[in-house]
């Protein structure tokens, strides 16, 4: 059904119903000789012109010819199960009208109640699901509460009406069998239009062309009832007139409905209409007990009434409980009982709505694909729900009083929070904490990983007004700190490439790379048992226009996303192995570290352009260290490894950065070829009075030793920390104590000593030994 026609009139409907345009020929035959002959019957009875003994026999064959068109519809038809009742419902009437006419009106059987009523009794119980199912929408079911309430209005209705017309006298029968069949008639109408309304109502009279055809049978044959029994409290009960014809008019208009098609129409949400029926059938219940003392059976319909709605209340509260679940059920993450996507939506909107200050915090698991790859989903599960867990407690330690927040999992290994009334500064402190939080080690299946996350961070109003503008821009940090691995990124326009100013800034930056802008830092790695400088670490740097000197975690995000990196590790690659020549040209044949993308390194014609480069410069593999990270195994680690082991081939040594922090470290030693493991600073950070950490850092000196690889110790700023390392057996270190990254010419003194490291006696958290020397800092 197209919108066009679901918002026609109700009245277009109906004819559209009366004559499809989709009927078979046939079918058009039938519908239309059995109109005809209903329009004849109503001008006979109207008019006088036949014989009164002709107007019930001209009837019944009107109901046998609209039995026979139903069944015909109903073969021909999709045979849904609401055509059958409605066929057997209008068989049932048919039979009914012809017992009365050719056995109970010719003194045959003058029995009250006789077989006529019981056959017509089968009419409103076979026809009253028979329009409910066809009322129906997509994904609705028919609930219990719908045939209570229909109970509840007819029974209440019916007590009422026969009050009004005083039902049970207009039969010379005085038995209550005979009064209960008249309240049986009455019932059965009465549930008919019932139907009817709650099917209009919950649909907001927004229902298919065939279900009005439906309900406008019924109706018309209430309708035929209620004018008899009014004629017949009047004493005339066989002076209908031209209102005799509602009977056979009410039968084709169902009959016309069988073996239609039903529009597939949209649930929608139930008003308060729905309610109109039980509310006005308890109503009248107690009206009619409070007036009615004489008349039993009218007495136990109100009764009827008043109980199915008692009954209908504690229905109802049965509902509202299980909805009250089925939204918790709705608004939460199966895995973690965290809140999901929805609720955050849901929350982080009534918050804005109210102007009050927030921070977002979007979290994305780095290597979360390994822990699945190399332990199994179930691992992976447990995982989530662990980080899960962590979050939610650090979210309510470190409230500071605030109420409201809410912590979620979007998806995948994808997490965020809702700081509602979180300034930034005080935003800013959460999300470190909750990050930091991140960082401990979790055991899962007995296998103790870490974990570390990308972070992305926005406040509002100041980074938007909106969920979807603070989410999307969310989401934008996030990446840029998954592209720099620089933990928690705060947003700015200029990482957004989606926004003009971003789009500025990426065509400034690509005008760097372009232009010469890139300079490269050297940071030298030391020898922990000689002191001596064994090779140095290139690190990019960007110069900038109007902002000076970028750092990495300014700028890798941006040409992340632009596609640029691989041209900037060209460009880092060419001008640190130039270097590399200019060293060794002076006596120093010094191996440059570089680190390079995982994409990259899955490129399989990565060698190829190393040897150019190297033979550009007029030296041999072993210039040159590529170090790479956990991402490599989230790639194609199969290509990966075969390129790796192309560039060892070649004597290109291969090193792990940040080793430690993923979830495949041993990973990494079973599949990859190697010769070094950086381990990851937050080790030596933790070294400092924890035995767990120093025992985790000598067990891994020793497996690589056994392996035959060198291990180096980053991030080390403290003379006390140098010592931790080298006594857990790390063969060298790099860090802030021996050298901050620098030019090359700046780094001249250190190298020409060549010579152990004349450490100073700093200590305790201070960087000892290092002294300024013209803007860069070397080893006093």
């Amino acid at each position: 059904m197209t919108r066009a026609s679901a918002d026609a009139p109700a009245w277009s409907r109906l004819v559209r119903a009366v004559a499809p345009s989709g009927a078979t020929p046939g079918v058009r035959v039938l519908d239309a000789g059995l109109l005809v002959l209903v329009v004849a019957l109503a001008v006979v009875s109207s008019s006088g012109l036949a014989p009164p003994a002709w107007e019930g026999p001209v009837a019944v064959a009107v109901f046998v010819a609209a039995v026979a068109l139903a069944a015909v519809r109903c073969v021909a038809g999709p045979r849904r199960v609401d055509d059958v009742l409605l066929t057997l419902a209008l068989l049932g009437y048919a039979a009914s009208w012809a017992y009365r006419v050719l056995v109970y009106e010719t003194g045959i059987d003058t029995s009250y109640p006789s077989p006529m009523d019981a056959m017509w009794l089968t009419f409103p119980l076979l026809a009253a699901p028979a329009i409910a199912l066809h009322g129906r929408a997509r994904g609705d079911r028919s609930r219990p509460a719908m045939w209570v309430d229909v109970l509840i209005g007819a029974a209440g209705t019916a007590a009422a009406v026969s009050t009004f017309f005083m039902v049970s006298g207009t039969r010379s029968g005085t038995t209550a069998l005979a009064v209960l069949n008249e309240a049986a008639y009455v019932v059965g109408d009465t549930a008919l239009v019932a139907v009817c309304l709650q099917a209009a109502f919950a649909r907001r009279f927004r229902v298919a062309p065939s279900l009005w055809l439906r309900m406008a049978g019924a109706v018309t044959l209430v309708a035929g009832d209620a004018l008899y029994v009014a004629a017949a409290a009047g004493g005339r009960p066989d002076d209908l007139g031209w209102s005799g014809a509602t009977w056979p008019v009410g039968v084709v208009l169902l009959a016309l409905s069988v073996g239609r098609a039903t529009e597939d129409l949209p649930q929608r949400t139930v008003r308060r209409e729905v309610l109109l029926v039980p509310v006005v059938g308890s109503v009248t219940s107690v009206l009619v007990l409070l007036t009615t003392r004489d008349d039993r059976v009218i007495r136990l319909l109100a009764a009827a009434a008043i109980l199915l709605a008692v009954g209908r209340m504690a229905l109802a509260f049965r509902e509202v409980d299980a909805l009250a679940g089925s939204r918790e059920l709705a608004r939460t993450d199966e895995l973690t009982g965290l809140a999901n996507r929805r609720a955050f939506y849901d929350e982080a909107t009534r918050v804005l709505a109210t102007g009050r200050p927030a921070t977002v915090l979007l979290l994305d698991l780095d290597g979360f694909k390994e822990v699945n790859d190399s332990l199994g989903h179930g691992a992976g599960d447990a995982l989530l729900a662990l980080v899960a867990r962590r979050l939610a407690a650090e979210a309510r330690r470190g409230g500071g009083g605030r109420e409201g927040d809410v912590v979620a999992r979007l998806g995948g290994d994808e997490f965020a929070a809702l700081l509602p009334g979180a300034t930034p500064e005080t935003g800013a402190r959460a999300v470190e904490r909750m990050v930091g939080a991140l960082t401990a080690s979790y055991e899962i299946d007995g296998v103790r990983v870490r974990v570390s996350a990308a972070a992305g961070v926005v406040h509002a109003p100041e980074h938007g007004t909106t969920t979807e503008e603070l989410v999307r821009c969310a989401d934008v940090a996030m990446y840029a700190s998954k592209a720099a691995r620089s933990g928690v990124v705060v947003y700015d326009a200029s990482l957004d490439t989606r926004s003009r100013t971003g789009l500025q800034r990426v065509e400034r930056l690509r005008t760097a790379l372009r232009d010469g802008g890139v300079v490269v830092h050297f940071q030298p790695k030391v020898d922990l048992r000689t002191g001596a400088v064994t090779g140095v670490e290139a690190l990019a740097r960007l110069q900038d226009p109007d902002e000076g000197l970028l750092y990495p975690g300014q700028f890798l995000g941006l040409l992340a996303q632009a596609g640029e990196l691989p041209r900037l590790t060209e460009l880092v690659l060419d001008a640190a192995l130039a270097q590399a020549r200019r060293w060794r040209d002076d006596g120093r044949p010094l191996p440059v570290a570089v680190n390079v993308p995982a994409d990259a390194v899955v490129d399989e014609g990565l060698p190829e352009r190393l040897d150019a480069i190297l033979e550009r410069h007029g030296l041999d593999g072993s210039s040159l260290v590529v170090e790479v990270t956990e991402e490599l195994l989230l790639h194609d680690h199969v290509t990966g490894r075969a390129v790796l082991g192309e560039l060892r081939s070649r004597g290109i040594r291969v090193s792990i950065d940040d080793y430690g922090t993923g979830y495949s470290s041993l990973a990494y030693l079973r599949d990859l070829p190697l010769d070094e493991l950086k381990l990851d600073r937050s080790f030596a950070e933790a070294l400092a009075g924890d035995p767990r950490a120093e025992r985790i850092v000598e067990s891994t000196a020793a497996l690589a030793h056994s392996l035959g690889l060198r291990i180096v110790a980053e991030g080390i700023e403290t003379e006390s920390e140098r010592e931790l390392v080298a006594r857990c057996g790390c063969d060298e270190a790099q860090g802030y104590l021996f050298a901050r990254p620098a030019p090359a010419e700046q780094l001249a003194e250190l190298l020409a000593e060549r010579c152990p490291v004349r450490l100073g006696r700093g200590g305790g958290g201070e960087r000892a030994g290092v002294r300024a020397d013209d803007g860069g800092f070397v080893v006093a």
